[in-house]
């Protein structure tokens, strides 16, 4: 089934754009697990500082791309701003490796890992006004394909890390992070950019911010979302081996097969799309999620956990994949912004999650858990369906249909400065 796919990878700019998301995914599945352990561990920081530093990081990363994707709204340049969050990112975890002072990393994390973060927002807020741009009406398939190498590379990072860990010593983890942003500067740097405004056309569509509705709205439910995927993923491995007894080998196969049939999956169901609205789909993502966690709640033997795990797959490839299509339609010409508040809004999401999983724990049985993060997501479809109901997306500027196109590397989209 993923031959019929293949097509779409003729394109060299979205060969392009699918190698930067994997080498940015990359950067994030290298350090995001191991930046508390190298603080806790190997710097031999307090707890409580360890906490204190990946807050701090975390709240100027948001702070950092809400204004910088307000920027790239008002005035293009997302492949502009994209080069320098990946000289940035070489700078930011470079120093983070070899930086023991706590104060001096609070100041590299608050700086330069944050504007690094931001490349996330400016490539998929790139990505897209490339897509529209085309105008042969498969944005979405194209997008998920991009999103799918991105969650291609949490495959292969954790695993990596791993190795860098145990041959030489946490901080060469680092160190190839930074690598890996110098990849991604090496990719876009020498780029041409098209001296056109394409999508964004209409300056004054992107001088408005966007709306409260849409930041509580779309940002609640991402919210919501990310806090109960993000306890459910930190307690499995815990609820496995502990209530149901099993192997630290299976375990390491559930967590690692529902990663590998995430990513085909990514890209299957873009052709939902196809059939269906945006937020038809969303919604029966999130009643498999449901699905999940109450699968989870209720089960017994390793095959009942395969199916959850695929449920699971399902369940990301829905809500990350055509979640973020979603948020950009429903952001109008202000790509950029939606896009933050899309990744902020997880970010958060993963943030509280944290606070929250230690009480959980302490206070309720495991099973009853994935119950209440069962209901969570209810809450969650309940603001959704709200805010589908009141929110009406502004008009996007009409995109120009291109040119003959030919199987050649086209620039990637920028605007006229």
């Amino acid at each position: 089934m993923l031959k019929n796919y293949l097509p779409y990878l003729r394109d060299a700019t979205l060969r392009r754009l699918c190698l930067s998301s994997f080498v940015l995914g990359l950067t994030y599945s290298l350090t995001l697990p191991y930046l508390p352990v190298y603080l806790k561990t190997d710097l031999g920081f307090s707890g409580i500082l360890t906490g204190l530093l990946l807050t701090g990081f975390s709240a100027a990363s948001i702070v950092c791309g809400t204004f910088l994707s307000r920027v790239a709204d008002r005035r293009g340049g997302h492949l502009g701003l994209l080069r320098l969050c990946s000289l940035a990112g070489v700078g930011g975890y470079a120093g983070l490796a070899f930086t023991s002072n706590w104060a001096l990393l609070l100041l590299l994390g608050m700086t330069l890992v944050a504007f690094a973060s931001v490349g996330f927002t400016m490539l998929f807020a790139m990505a897209r006004a490339y897509c529209d741009r085309l105008g042969d009406g498969d944005t979405v398939m194209r997008m998920n394909i991009i999103r799918a190498c991105f969650s291609l590379a949490w495959v292969a990072g954790p695993s990596f890390g791993a190795f860098l860990w145990a041959r030489f010593e946490l901080r060469a983890v680092f160190v190839a992070a930074a690598a890996c942003f110098l990849l991604l500067w090496l990719l876009v740097a020498f780029q041409k950019a098209e001296n056109t405004v394409a999508a964004e056309e209409s300056a004054g569509g992107t001088t408005e911010r966007i709306s409260m509705l849409f930041v509580v709205g779309i940002g609640g439910f991402f919210l919501l979302m990310a806090v109960a995927n993000s306890i459910s993923m930190s307690l499995l491995p815990i609820y496995l081996r502990e209530d149901h007894g099993i192997d630290p080998e299976w375990i390491g196969i559930l967590l690692g097969f529902a990663a590998l049939v995430e990513i085909p999956l990514m890209v299957m169901v873009a052709a939902l799309c196809r059939r269906y609205t945006k937020l038809t789909v969303i919604v029966g993502g999130v009643l498999v999620t449901c699905g999940y966690y109450l699968t989870l709640a209720f089960a017994e033997g390793i095959p009942t956990f395969l199916f959850a795990q695929a449920l699971s797959a399902l369940s990301i490839a829905i809500i990350m994949g055509i979640g973020m299509s979603y948020v950009q339609d429903m952001a109008g010409s202000r790509v950029s912004s939606g896009t933050n508040v899309y990744n902020s809004a997880s970010n958060i999401g993963n943030v509280v999650a944290g606070l929250l999983f230690g009480a959980l724990l302490e206070v309720a049985r495991y099973d009853r858990v994935y119950l209440l993060c069962a209901a969570g997501c209810l809450v969650a479809l309940s603001v959704l369906i709200v805010f589908s109901r009141l929110h009406r997306p502004p008009t996007a500027p009409p995109v120009p249909a291109p040119a003959v196109a030919e199987p050649v590397a086209a620039p990637l989209p920028e605007e006229s400065r």
